[in-house]
């Protein structure tokens, strides 16, 4: 009940004042669930775990300029605010495993696939073979590396094909995360030949002008002043590339960057920016 003064102006009772109170709180809680999921999911940055890249000092070399661009392109797709971190793989799988947030740039294996949930593939990588010194080996396919000693990174894998090759045809070895250092591995013959992914180039001869011209002078190192590497003439495996986290971990993220994917994809943009991708 509303009781009135004389000049007209309501005076609330002590039960207005409670009803009044309520239907404050009820507006509230209506407003706050009617916040876009998408405001809410940005609220909070969710790190994602990237393999850190070092120089022949041991120093971070900064992310690539296309990773970052993808990695920029799926959270502006999907909302979400992704914040990197960049470390040594095998930790950044571990942190993963553990729930503690998304791992960019991971393969299947068997032993994964029991871990992690995966997303849609960002890219179908292209696995090529690096060798050195003449006579120059002509490498097809995985067979032709049998009873070879093959450099990886350590905790890398290049997908299924490359798990059962590595039990039935060559010997791996994991190296860190300088690259410097594992050329300089092949240059001493201590392996016979590197596995790294080239996403962008179709034919062995455009990778071998990537390593001459960008990548070995971004190492500044004179000890690969004159060197030259050769490719396997064409990929030796393909490998789908993921983002992933822990099972029963980040659900709604993960399913959320799968639109976003997938969406990309259709359109044809995700095709575009990982063409280029590394």
């Amino acid at each position: 009940m509303t009781i009135r003064s004389t000049d007209r102006t309501p005076v609330q009772t002590p039960a207005t004042s409670a009803r009044l109170r309520l239907l404050a709180s009820a507006l509230l809680l209506a407003t706050l669930a009617s916040a876009p999921l998408a405001a809410v999911a940005a609220a909070k940055a969710i790190p994602i775990f990237v393999e850190e890249s070092l120089d022949h000092n041991g120093r971070q070399l900064p992310l690539g300029k296309n990773s970052q661009t993808v990695l920029d392109f799926i959270a502006r797709q999907s909302g979400l605010r992704l914040e990197v971190v960049r470390l040594p793989w095998n930790r950044a799988l571990l942190k993963a495993a553990q729930g503690e947030g998304l791992v960019y740039g991971i393969s299947k294996n068997r032993e994964r696939l029991q871990v992690y949930t995966y997303s849609q593939p960002i890219l179908t990588a292209k696995v090529w073979a690096i060798t050195y010194g003449e006579p120059r080996p002509n490498l097809q396919s995985p067979a032709d590396l049998k009873g070879k000693v093959i450099s990886i990174g350590r905790g890398v894998s290049h997908g299924m094909a490359f798990e059962e090759a590595r039990k039935s045809i060559f010997r791996v070895e994991e190296d860190p995360a300088s690259q410097a250092a594992r050329f300089k591995k092949l240059m001493a013959r201590r392996c016979d030949a590197m596995l790294f992914s080239f996403n962008q180039f179709n034919r062995a001869e455009e990778v071998e002008s990537h390593l001459q011209k960008n990548m070995l002078p971004d190492f500044k190192d004179p000890a690969f002043n004159g060197k030259v590497f050769y490719a396997s003439t064409k990929p030796l495996f393909l490998d789908t590339i993921h983002i992933a986290t822990a099972k029963g971990h980040f659900r709604h993220e993960l399913e959320t960057i799968d639109r976003a994917i997938l969406q990309a994809e259709k359109s044809g943009e995700l095709g575009r920016l990982t063409e280029a991708a590394p």
